[in-house]
């Protein structure tokens, strides 16, 4: 076995490995001493430090002291040093902590920084009292927050609240996007005064998590709030809010989304999120309003809503779904008798076919006939035969 090993070590040298070796090795962890293993990972090629790496990992808290002093050796090769940390990474124990604690004292690389808060992060609540303590050091406090926020545990509520206000909107950032994941009185409140937050990421993230209370508790309070980033000069916030009204069925969301989508100063991106919102809040006022605003729209907007139209309560029986479901197929209709500009815009056509078709809208079969009939003149259909051929099938 020795003479294995010693074999590898000379051809690592040379860029040569013997894949039997390697999967001896991977076999054997026993019979190989620690300071081999070690020799290999700073002497040899990619492949051979990603066998060690797993048999190194096997060690568990016994190989920390060795990898440590690579870890904190500045002299040596950041790569190594780096390939050291990822071994510990995958090691529980108290021990790379105080390993860590050491790192922050000796190193300025950002690399080995970043990495270092990675294998806190890995280590679980354990580390969150060290984390805390680093939030109080600015050049560390990105890093610290960005470890907090990778701890799926309550630990971490008490110190990200304490940057939810950082100079740094990146802290900001990050502690929201994690805090949002808690449902309690506090974290609501500091996701309220996030919307305010000059940063348009915080202010996406925070209507993120208050989504997630709307979808639960449908509060009327909570609406009036979200309403007014429907104005949000950035758009992808704009978009987020009308994505979080979407959560919330109550008559008052609908209001605004409304309002908002026949406003001539919407942009025309927000207005197609405004749509596919109100098909998903799904209710009679939401579909209402599409339908209603389906014979103002332009072309663009006409073809998103009766896409979207098409999908509502595709895949459910209740009682309400198939009542909603009559209602689209009634606007649908209805759109394709008194709109004369629909028969003569093949794209149009096409999707309202698409659309009954999903439907099972066996109300729309003579519509579809009639289109069938023309599709010479007005476009080459495959989907309208399809939906006729479906429709029939149907009816028999």
């Amino acid at each position: 076995m020795s003479q294995t090993l010693e074999s590898l070590t000379l051809e690592t040298e040379t860029g040569k490995i013997n894949h039997y070796d390697i999967s001896y090795i991977l076999g054997s962890n026993d019979s190989i001493s620690l300071e081999t293993a070690i020799e290999i990972l700073a002497r040899g090629n990619f492949e051979a430090k990603w066998v060690v790496s797993k048999v190194l990992v096997r060690y568990g808290e016994k190989v920390i002291p060795l990898l440590k002093e690579i870890i904190l050796d500045e002299s040596a090769d950041v790569e190594l040093r780096c390939s050291a940390l990822r071994i510990v990474q995958q090691i529980k124990s108290p021990q790379v902590i105080f390993v860590i604690s050491e790192l922050f004292s000796l190193t300025q690389s950002e690399e080995l920084m970043a990495l270092a808060i990675e294998t806190l992060a890995s280590q679980g609540k354990e580390c969150v009292d060290f984390l805390s303590n680093l939030l109080n050091q600015e050049e560390y406090r990105i890093f610290a927050t960005k470890a907090l926020a990778q701890i799926p545990h309550t630990s971490i509520i008490a110190p990200l609240l304490s940057v939810t206000k950082d100079e740094n909107s990146e802290v900001r950032l990050y502690s929201i996007t994690a805090l949002k994941n808690f449902d309690r009185a506090s974290i609501l409140k500091v996701m309220i005064e996030a919307l305010e937050d000059n940063s348009s990421s915080v202010r996406k993230e925070a209507l993120i998590g208050i989504g997630l209370r709307l979808k639960k508790t449908q509060e009327i309070p909570l609406i009036s709030i979200i309403a007014p980033l429907l104005n949000d000069l950035n758009l992808g916030v704009a978009q987020q809010a009308a994505i979080t009204l979407s959560k919330c069925s109550h008559p008052l969301a609908v209001n605004f989304l409304e309002k908002s989508l026949i406003s001539p100063y919407t942009p025309i991106p927000l207005k197609i999120t405004i749509i596919k919102s109100l098909a998903w809040i799904e209710t009679e006022k939401s579909i209402q309003s599409l339908g209603n605003y389906l014979i103002l729209a332009d072309h663009l907007l006409t073809l998103e809503i009766i896409k979207v139209l098409g999908r509502v309560t595709n895949s459910k029986i209740t009682q309400d779904a198939i009542a909603l479901r009559h209602l689209v197929i009634a606007i649908l209709n209805n759109f394709y008798e008194n709109i004369p500009s629909s028969k003569n815009t093949p794209e149009i056509l096409q999707s309202l076919c698409y659309s009954w078709k999903q439907l099972k809208a066996k109300s729309a079969l003579k519509y579809v006939q009639e289109i069938t009939g023309n599709s010479k003149k007005y476009f080459n259909s495959l989907e309208a035969e399809k939906t006729l051929f479906h429709l029939k099938s149907l009816e028999s």
